[in-house]
């Protein structure tokens, strides 16, 4: 046992057969919002933007005890990562991108201003008004994640209700009953907001 955890106290209450997880899903990740800049050149590039959380605290409670709560995984984190690990080639592309798109812009209207410069000024304009228009970045993300996945772990309760309360910027709660059938069970609550909190069981029957 490593010696940071040689003083947490083991469960007292087995994890394999007669238990419950609870997922808490909690918040929306963080998303990327373009950056677009219109002189002397244009380009555009995504940055990432992390959204507060609404809800910090995930309480779980069943037969009159409550079970503390874990972060399982920070999503914002691990995509701040991923966004860092990715930014050089990033930039390259979108460098090589804007050059080439401006070198064909003021090939092209050098070459038609050397035959008219009436016509040489319309295919600036239009070039200008099409690279504007397609002067956008890459912003695709993983949006539907959470900001950040909470676990619970509890003995099966006798009387097959959970409770869930979430704290923080606004509070949230409810009642969960499981099936009457079931040994373990697996519950996740999705809460990406305070006015879109759902929960899903998955049943489990031991042999």
């Amino acid at each position: 046992v490593p010696s940071a955890l040689r003083k947490v106290k083991p469960f007292d209450f087995p994890l394999d057969r007669n238990c419950v997880y609870v997922i808490t899903a909690n918040g929306r990740s963080a998303a990327f919002k373009q950056i677009a800049i219109y002189f002397p050149v244009m380009t555009a590039w995504p940055m990432c933007e992390f959204y507060p959380a609404i809800f910090d605290q995930v309480k779980i409670s069943a037969g009159n005890k409550e079970y503390p709560s874990h972060i399982l995984a920070d999503m914002d984190g691990i995509l701040a990562q991923e966004f860092n690990e990715r930014l050089p080639l990033m930039i390259t592309r979108i460098v090589v991108s804007t050059a080439l798109k401006e070198a064909a812009k003021y090939a092209a209207t050098y070459a038609a201003a050397r035959e008219n410069l009436l016509v040489g000024a319309g295919v600036y304009i239009g070039a200008s008004i099409y690279t504007a228009a397609m002067n956008t970045a890459d912003t695709r993300s993983w949006e539907i994640l959470p900001k950040e996945f909470y676990l619970t772990q509890l003995p099966m309760p006798s009387d097959r209700k959970i409770s869930f309360k979430l704290d923080g910027y606004r509070t949230a709660d409810g009642t969960i009953e499981l099936p009457e059938d079931c040994k373990s069970a697996i519950v996740f609550i999705s809460a990406p907001s305070e006015n879109n909190i759902k929960y899903h069981v998955l049943p489990i029957k031991n042999k």
